[in-house]
C-alpha cells in the first residue's frame, strides 16, 4: 500500500492478457506479492514496478515501467522490463491492513432492496443484502458489516464519502455486478471500501470504484476499467482489464482526515558504473552489478561483456553458472546468464546455444499449474537460445533455429523458434516457410511482435483471420 501498489496479493497474482494498472496521475502503477506462488504479467501487459517473494512470469510483450523485483523470472518474447530485474534481497513487509472491528447488531434478517427501490442503513451489523438490478442502497461514511453481499447488475451503492470512505464488510461471501458510486461525485475521494473475511472467491464484475480487500480470498476483477485498489490473497485480473488509482482526498487545513493514505513513494538506485571483466574472478563482482542494469547501463554492460577475449576462461565459468542456476531452478539469474553468453565474443558460445536449442525436454508439462514448472523453464531456456542463435545470423545458426520450428516435439518450442524467425524477416521470407510448418503452427507465423513498426495494423489483420475479438 505504501509503495503505491493498485494490486496486492499474499499468495499470487495473476493479471490477464492486455491487463494495465495505472496511477491516478497517468503513470504505471506497481503490482506486490508477498507470497509462495507466483506473480503473472499476461501477454501485452503493461504495469509499474513489481515486488514479489514468489517468481515472476512476464508473458510475450509484456512491460514493466519500473524495476522487478523478485526471487526468479520467466520471460517470454519481446519483454521489457525498463527498470531491470533483480533477484537480490527485496526489502521487509509491513502488515498494513488492520481487522474489521466490532458493531452494533441492527438487523439479522436478510435485506433485498427491490428494483426501483431506494434504501438508506445506519452503520452497524447486518444479515445478508442484496440490491436488485436498478436499486440503490445509500451509505454513510461509516462501518457496515453483511453475512454476503450480492449487488445484482444495474444495482448501484450510494456512499456519502466526504471526508473517509465507506468501509463495508462481508463476513461469508462478496458478488459486486453493479456500481459504485458518490453522492457528490466521484471526485475526490476513494468512496467504497469491501472488507471481504470470508475464504469464497470475492467477483467483481462490473467497473467498480473504490478499494476490495480480501485477506483470506481470491478476488476475481472482471476485464473493465476499475478505479481503485485490489488487496487480497489472490488477485486475478481477467484479460483486457484496466486498473487505475484513485487520488487521495485533498481537503483545506484541518477540515477532515484523508481516510486512506494513498500516496506513493518512489525510490531510484544508481547501480554505478560496470565493475572490470578479464578474468573469472571478476564475475563475483560484475554479475551482481549485470543483474541489476537497467536501459542506461545496457550499452555499458554489452561492450564491457563483447571485450572479453576467448581465452579468458570466462565463458566455461559463466556456462558452469548457469547450469548451477538451471539445477537449482533459480531461473531469474539462469536467464541473465544465458543473456551474458548471448554478448559474449567467444567461439565457443555457438556450439553452447545449438546444444541447448535442440536439446530434449525430460521434464513433464502440467498445463494446469498456478506456478512456474520445471517445464516452463527449460522452454524459456531454450527460447532464450534460439533467439540468441537467430540473432548471430549465421548460416548454421538460422538452419538450426528452423529446424527446431519444423521438428520439435513440444509446442511451446516450436513457438519460440518460429517467432524467432520471423523477426525483421520480409513478407516473402516469412511465407517460405509456412509451407514447411505444421499447420496449427501458421498461428506463431502470423502473431505480430510488439516491436515492428506496423503492430496494430498486423494486429487487427490477425485478429480478423483467426477470428478473435
Amino acid at each position: 500500500m505504501a509503495s503505491g501498489a493498485v494490486v496486492v496479493g499474499t499468495n499470487a497474482v495473476y493479471l490477464g492478457d492486455r491487463i494495465q494498472l495505472k496511477t491516478a496521475t497517468g503513470g504505471w502503477a506497481a503490482v506486490s506479492n508477498t507470497g509462495p506462488v507466483m506473480t503473472r504479467v499476461g501477454t501485452d501487459g503493461k504495469v509499474g514496478p513489481i515486488w514479489s517473494n514468489s517468481p515472476v512470469d512476464l508473458r510475450d510483450r509484456a512491460t514493466v515501467f519500473g524495476s522487478a523485483k523478485a526471487p526468479s523470472f520467466q520471460v517470454g518474447n519481446s519483454v521489457v522490463v525498463q527498470g531491470g530485474m533483480s533477484t537480490g534481497p527485496r526489502g521487509p513487509t509491513t502488515n498494513l491492513l488492520d481487522a474489521f472491528g466490532d458493531l452494533p447488531t441492527r438487523q439479522t434478517t436478510a435485506i433485498i432492496v427491490e428494483s426501483g427501490q431506494s434504501r438508506s442503513l445506519e452503520p452497524g451489523k447486518y444479515g445478508s443484502i442484496t440490491v436488485r438490478g436498478q436499486g440503490t442502497l445509500t451509505l454513510e461514511a461509516a462501518e457496515y458489516s453483511f453475512s454476503t453481499i450480492l449487488v445484482e447488475q444495474g444495482g448501484q451503492v450510494v456512499t456519502k464519502s466526504d471526508c473517509s470512505p465507506t468501509r463495508v464488510q462481508a463476513r461469508v461471501a462478496c458478488t459486486f455486478r453493479g456500481i459504485a458510486v458518490e453522492a457528490g461525485g466521484n471526485d475526490p475521494g476513494i468512496g467504497l471500501v469491501l472488507w471481504h473475511e470470508g475464504t469464497s472467491t470475492a467477483f467483481i464484475e462490473q467497473p467498480f470504484r473504490g478499494v476490495v480487500i480480501a485477506p483470506l480470498a481470491e478476488i476475481n476483477v472482471s476485464g473493465h476499467a476499475h478505479a481503485g485498489r485490489f488487496f487480497g490473497k489472490v488477485i486475478r485480473v481477467q484479460a483486457g482489464g484496466t486498473v487505475t488509482d484513485v487520488a487521495a482526498p485533498t481537503f483545506a487545513a484541518g477540515e477532515c482526515a484523508t481516510g486512506l493514505d494513498f500516496q506513493p513513494a518512489n525510490q531510484t538506485v544508481d547501480i554505478g558504473p560496470a565493475p572490470p571483466l578479464a578474468t573469472p574472478a571478476d564475475l563475483d563482482t560484475f554479475l551482481p552489478w549485470f543483474y541489476k542494469i537497467t536501459e542506461g547501463e545496457k550499452a555499458a554492460a554489452e561492450a564491457r561483456i563483447a571485450a572479453v577475449p576467448n581465452n579468458s576462461g570466462i565463458r566455461e565459468a559463466v556456462v558452469a553458472r548457469f547450469q548451477t542456476a538451471r539445477s537449482a531452478r533459480d531461473l531469474g539469474p539462469a536467464l541473465m546468464l544465458l543473456a551474458f553468453l548471448g554478448r559474449l565474443e567467444d567461439i565457443g558460445v555457438r556450439p553452447f546455444f545449438l546444444s541447448l536449442a535442440t536439446e530434449a525436454i525430460t521434464a513433464v508439462e502440467e498445463p494446469n499449474s498456478e506456478s512456474t514448472t520445471q517445464f516452463d523453464e527449460e522452454v524459456a531456456y531454450r527460447r532464450q537460445a534460439l533467439y540468441i542463435l537467430n540473432a548471430i545470423n549465421a548460416p548454421d545458426t538460422v538452419s538450426a533455429v528452423r529446424d527446431v520450428a519444423v521438428n520439435s516435439s513440444v509446442r511451446q518450442v516450436r513457438a519460440a523458434a518460429i517467432k524467432a524467425l520471423r523477426r525483421g524477416k520480409s513478407p516473402e521470407a516469412i511465407e517460405s516457410l509456412r509451407g514447411d510448418l505444421r499447420p496449427e503452427d501458421s498461428f506463431y507465423l502470423d502473431l505480430p511482435a510488439r516491436s515492428e513498426p506496423d503492430f496494430d495494423a498486423q494486429m487487427a489483420a490477425f485478429r480478423a483471420r483467426y477470428s478473435f475479438d
